[in-house]
């Protein structure tokens, strides 16, 4: 009877040790602990018909066997307190956390950690939970001893079933990693990842930012273009943000047409995006197409300035280059008319220029546009551009001094002397303008009858400039006046 009985429990013993084995070559030893109380039951069973052949042990024992099924259904309470297995308790927190209890679903895994200590996949998908809850150096531990129970030999020889959640222990623990910014580690286990599943767009994702760190850029484009070839495995937001960052690796290759067509589909698929509308405008602008990113420069400048976002002072800055540029091509082409004759295109382009110049240069070109006017003989129009220009600048020596010209031309004398003593004395002691403004004031005296001071002022500019010959013959036409006057006296 005892011999019986021990060569039952050589049988189950037997029994159990194979299943293991076996099941470990199959499914790994974390699938093999997983289904430890069925292979106990069945070894029991067998031993227990080696030993006793005709008891009722074996009927018993398989009745067990069937019962144990529906009791280690997923999810199911009664299984999990008595069955206990990392299966039943893994699945059962993976509905937890589908269905919005977080904290449960955590519960769960810790659980079913517990049940089977080895578990690579309940590792993996524990960590998955953690990084997604922003707990990145928990994710990056678990992750690695996931990997770790991974190296298990039995694993090694029989991947079949478990490659899939080994691939989630490396990305898991490889995007931890690049959040850590542990950057070599990170690309090792993304580049793991990436040979087993190599159409998984959210390990290009990781490998892209990893290489835009890095600074290499044609790697960076590379895997940016990987994510939106495998678009389907990504969330949507993550692809149109792909195709953004796909146009700035572009530009910084300097490969600007294929950094505009993928920016422009990016703002295309997302018109809110104030950050691709930037880079847009930026490529348009390199491009020497001004006045069209213009127009994306102002939404990312309003944009980015709502959100927050320090990004708004680039786009302000860009804007105002793009301003500056057009400006300065009105106000050349405004030139290019007045010296050529053309007063009416002068006006036309200098008006556009004003439309758009900074503060500092609208005097500038108020005189031009006075300057057109008056050989246009409109001159009411002239004046008020050179009054503006007055307004704009009242410290510019050159503005009051073009006033004082106009005025005295069209005969307002006192105003015109007032502008010109003022020109004189902003201007500096070394202009070239000061000797033609002491003579444009001895001009105003002359024919307002102040001879005398007239001639002081011609004498003052030919002190200045001895080669004034406007001066000088201004000069002798007063001392002939005076010598003519004298004469007639006597």
């Amino acid at each position: 009877m005892a011999r019986n009985w021990l060569k039952g429990l050589l049988s189950a013993v037997g029994a159990l040790l194979t299943g293991f084995i076996l099941l470990a070559l199959i499914d790994g030893p974390e699938g093999a602990a997983d289904q430890l109380l069925t292979l106990i039951i069945v070894a029991a069973a067998i031993g227990a018909a080696r030993a006793r052949p005709k008891s009722a042990y074996l009927p018993a024992l398989l009745a067990l066997l069937i019962l144990q099924w529906p009791l280690a259904a997923p999810g199911d309470q009664l299984a999990l307190a008595l069955a206990g297995r990392s299966e039943v308790l893994l699945q059962a927190g993976e509905k937890a956390v589908a269905a919005g209890q977080i904290e449960a679903g955590a519960a769960l895994m810790d659980r079913a950690m517990r049940a089977n200590p080895r578990s690579g996949k309940v590792k993996a998908t524990a960590a998955a939970l953690k990084l997604a809850e922003g707990r990145t150096a928990d994710a990056f531990a678990l992750g690695n001893a996931a990997l770790k129970d991974y190296e298990h030999p039995t694993f090694k020889i029989a991947r079949t079933r478990r490659d899939g959640t080994r691939n989630v222990a490396l990305y898991v623990a490889g995007k931890a990693a690049a959040d850590l910014g542990y950057n070599d580690e990170a690309m090792a286990l993304l580049t793991q990842a990436v040979l087993v599943d190599p159409e998984n767009g959210a390990i290009h994702w990781e490998m892209a930012g990893l290489f835009a760190r890095d600074g290499l850029w044609k790697e960076a484009a590379d895997a940016y273009q990987r994510v939106i070839a495998n678009a389907g495995s990504v969330d949507r937001g993550l692809v149109v943000q792909a195709y953004r960052l796909w146009g700035e690796a572009l530009v910084r290759l300097g490969r600007l047409d294929e950094a505009m067509t993928a920016l422009k589909t990016s703002v295309d698929r997302n018109p809110g995006d104030a950050m691709a509308r930037l880079d847009l405008g930026a490529v348009k602008m390199a491009q020497g197409r001004v006045t069209e990113a213009m127009a994306d420069l102002r939404a990312a400048s309003d944009g980015l300035r709502a959100e927050g976002n320090p990004a708004a002072a680039q786009a302000e800055q860009l804007l105002s280059q793009a301003n500056d540029y057009i400006y300065q091509g009105y106000a050349a082409k405004g030139r290019e008319r007045l010296n050529s004759g053309d007063y009416q295109g002068a006006i036309r382009w200098f008006k556009k220029a004003l439309a758009l110049a900074p503060e500092k240069d609208t005097a500038e070109l108020d005189l031009n546009l006075a300057q057109a006017h008056w050989q246009l003989q409109l001159y009411d129009q002239s004046l008020e551009y050179y009054r503006e220009a007055v307004a704009v600048a009242p410290l510019s020596p050159r503005a009051r001094h073009s006033l004082g010209w106009a005025l005295g031309a069209t005969g307002q004398f006192k105003e015109a002397e007032a502008e010109v003593k003022l020109a004189i004395a902003f201007y500096s002691s070394g202009a070239p303008e000061l000797p033609a403004a002491h003579s444009l004031l001895g001009l105003i005296y002359e024919v307002s009858g102040k001879r005398e001071a007239a001639r002081t002022e011609y004498l003052t500019a030919l002190s200045l400039d001895p080669n004034d010959g406007r001066a000088r013959a201004n000069l002798d036409r007063v001392v002939r006046a005076a010598q003519v006057s004298e004469a007639g006296g006597r």
